[in-house]
């Protein structure tokens, strides 16, 4: 699959690059000028992964493209659909699915050894709205990977985690199930905070 992702050097854009070339896809990946670049060095070489500095590089159509926090302005033609991941509101067309993620945590995001930056908002890990909300990262970037995949979307999914309470009847609603543990992953993303810290 060719698969186009804007904001590539985004927290959230980083997994979901790194688990597309992980499941062999060709990536060209958009940078974000005005975030970091050294997560990208990250990926080494990689002849799945072309990145792109703007979008008069780009060259190919594209079978998805995977927006994260805004939906790039260019011309609708280079890809067949786009995946939003956001909570801003989007010109809903035939094309483009929203999907509003859980409050996600995972590598690279804003943090410290005590919780996370999550729109502007600092969120404890013992929080009660961490332990009801939160859902690591890859467990989101999974089920991404099969919404790319799949033929017909919604116009929106809701994607919340098990402790998530949610309305069952609501069509738009989708529950993914993660590996739980989540407090294993949160001692390891610490682990992982301490030893990359001055790249946090």
């Amino acid at each position: 699959m060719n698969i186009l992702v804007s904001n590539c050097n985004h927290w959230i854009g980083w997994h979901v690059v790194e688990d597309l070339l992980y499941q062999n896809c060709h990536v060209h990946a958009m940078i974000d000028k005005g975030v970091r670049e050294d997560l990208l060095l990250f990926f080494g070489r990689n002849s799945n992964l072309t990145v792109l500095d703007d979008e008069t590089a780009l060259s190919a159509n594209y079978e998805a493209m995977i927006a994260i926090n805004e939906v790039p302005g260019f011309q609708v033609n280079h890809y067949d659909r786009c995946l939003y991941i956001g909570h801003k509101a989007v010109n809903n067309s035939e094309n483009i699915t929203t999907i509003h993620p859980p409050l996600l945590f995972g590598e690279w995001m804003p943090m410290n050894e005590d919780g996370i930056y999550a729109e502007k908002e600092f969120i404890r890990f013992d929080s009660k709205k961490f332990s009801q909300e939160a859902m690591y990262i890859k467990d989101f970037t999974r089920a991404l990977i099969q919404w790319v995949r799949a033929g017909i979307l919604p116009s929106i999914i809701d994607a919340k985690g098990p402790a998530d309470k949610m309305d069952m009847k609501r069509k738009d609603s989708v529950l993914i199930m993660g590996g739980g543990r989540v407090q294993q992953r949160v001692e390891a993303l610490q682990e992982h905070y301490r030893t990359y810290r001055p790249l946090y």
